[in-house]
This record gives structure tokens, sequence and C-alpha cells, in this order.
């Protein structure tokens, strides 16, 4: 029996099947992609990052679902804009990409949830709420604002205008 985190992370992927071999295989990326961005850090040099991000574009030509492969694009193209910008010796960018791929690796290894895959959820649903992913951060997360309608602020003015008035 998989724990309810570990089943909504494989659903997050795009996969339907609930094996723990498989959470464990989907696991084995981000820890790899963790410790090469860890070297890359540590050592601030742009092969490694460019290096990461042509790993991780490879790895979207593989047959995996398609959110799957949106992450792995999604972290390579950070990746080599990261490289690029330590190339170009812009060292805070730098930081500030370095800060994101750390955030997002933290998400994934830790709290089991992917960004990118909910982005590409996010965009693919017809409904702008993401399907097959009930994660307790995501489906209780709840606009800061309440929904308007325009009818019914139309019909609450007291400024309306009726047509007996736009005449005068």
């Amino acid at each position: 029996m998989l724990r309810k985190s570990k089943l909504e992370f494989i659903r997050e992927q795009g996969y339907t099947a609930e094996d723990d071999r498989l959470y464990g295989a989907l696991m084995l990326q981000p820890r790899i992609v963790a410790a090469a961005s860890a070297a890359g850090i540590v050592t601030q040099q742009p092969w490694v990052f460019a290096a990461l991000g042509i790993a991780l574009a490879g790895s979207m030509m593989t047959p995996s679902p398609a959110a799957r492969r949106f992450s792995a694009g999604f972290g390579g193209g950070v990746a080599l804009v990261t490289a690029a910008v330590l190339a170009a010796g812009m060292t805070q960018a730098a930081w500030v990409l370095e800060a994101a791929i750390v955030m997002s690796l933290v998400s994934v290894l830790v709290r089991r949830f992917c960004v990118p895959a909910y982005v590409y959820r996010l965009l693919t649903a017809r409904n702008s709420r993401a399907r097959f992913c009930s994660s307790p951060a995501v489906s209780s997360s709840k606009p800061s604002m309440p929904a308007i309608s325009f009818s019914s602020t139309i019909a609450s003015s007291s400024t309306d205008l009726k047509p007996s008035d736009a005449s005068s």
C-alpha cells in the first residue's frame, strides 16, 4: 500500500499505476538532478548546468507521460539559462535561478510535489484546475479574492443608467 503523497506524486507525473517501484524510479531523476545542481551551485561552473540542461532535454524524448516530459523540459530550460547567465558573468541573476532550482527540487524531494508537472496540468486542464492531482497544497488552495459576478455587480449598482436617463 502506497502512502497518499507517493500515490499523488505518481498521478501528478501522468501515471496511473500504483506501484512502489514506479515511485522509486520516478524519484531517481530528481535525486540525480539535485546532486548535479549541488555540484553546479558549489562550483559556479556553467558547463555543469549546461550538461544538466542537455541531459534533461534528452529525457524529454522518452516515452513518458506528457507531464513528466514537460517537467524535464522545464528543468532543462532553467538549467540551460542558468548556464548562459553564469557564462555571461551575471552572478546575481545566476543566484536567483539557482535558488529557484533548489526550491523546486526541495518541493519534489521533500513534499513530493512537482511544480512543473502541476503547471502542465493547469495549462492543459479545461477548467484551469489540475486534473489527476489532489494534493492538499493544490486542492485546498482557494483564490485570495472572491469570484466577481458581473451580472450581480451591475444589478446591485445604484448608478445604473436606464434607457430614459441615457437620452437626457
